[in-house]
């Protein structure tokens, strides 16, 4: 807990909206192996008006080039997956290292807030790359990209999704929900764990508690005392929030409260 708690909640930032990390092609960027691009509104105006977006292509930052040859996802006989070009079978693997020791140190320096990465990608894909089936069955079954993956491994509590996702009102709505909280606890914490903080944002923050499991609030009170456990537990709860209207009001109430209404 402690170091995913120094990873996330406590490292310095400047930031006044949350920051978001983004695959560059879904921002308009001609990044993709055939040079355009899967421009996709939601994300670039719509996430835009409201967050810093930060571009990331893992593929581009290999050094694989652009236009470039499509990849694969592939598992080797000790179940460690690859990266494999598909029309040369390169084993590109290695060169995901490099990208991922910089950009985890700069998500952690830049304090992110959440994640979009684009669908069925080998290295972004949040989940929904189709990985074939080893046993040769016709379904494939849905996984991370082998970037996307590292960092879910990284940054456990952060919400991660993709713009189809982000296309449909549930989802977004959850993911917004999470990535808001995230940003106003850092902002309330950022000079370190404080118990009368923490109680001042547990005060006022009915609008969030309201769209979460009501043993949700019993749990987060009997934590106040414990900064640390109590942040877990409540991006914890954030995942089971299911009040559509609830969750509307608490999105709107951690857009336009600033970090003085939240903290003493």
């Amino acid at each position: 807990m402690d170091s995913t708690w120094d990873r996330i909640l406590l490292h310095p930032t400047n930031a006044s909206v949350p920051r978001l990390a983004v695959s560059s092609c879904l921002l308009g960027n001609p990044v993709r192996y055939d040079g355009t691009d899967k421009k996709a509104e939601t994300v670039a105006t719509a996430m835009a008006y409201h967050c810093e977006l930060l571009p990331v292509c893992p593929e581009v930052e290999m050094d694989m080039g652009v236009p470039r040859e499509t990849i694969r996802i592939e598992e080797d006989g000790n179940g460690n997956r690859l990266l494999i070009g598909n029309d040369s079978n390169t084993d590109y693997t290695s060169r995901l290292q490099p990208v991922l020791d910089k950009r985890l140190k700069e998500f952690r320096e830049l304090g992110m807030s959440g994640f979009i990465f684009k669908a069925r990608s080998p290295s972004c894909a949040p989940g929904s790359y189709p990985m074939p089936d080893p046993d040769g069955g016709d379904e494939p079954s849905p996984t991370y990209g082998l970037f996307t993956a590292a960092v879910r491994d990284h940054f456990p509590l952060l919400p991660m999704i993709d713009e189809e996702h982000l296309h449909q009102h549930q989802p977004r709505r959850l993911f917004n929900l999470r990535m808001y909280t995230h940003f106003r606890l850092r902002q309330i914490f950022h000079d370190g764990p404080s118990t009368a903080a923490l109680r001042a944002f547990h005060v006022v923050a009915d609008p969030l508690f309201n769209a979460m499991p009501d043993c949700c609030r019993t749990d987060l009170t009997a934590a106040l005392d414990d900064p640390r456990t109590y942040c877990h537990r409540l991006l914890g709860c954030l995942r089971e929030a299911n009040n559509q209207e609830a969750m509307d009001e608490a999105i709107k109430f951690l857009r336009k409260a600033p970090p003085s209404s939240l903290s003493v």
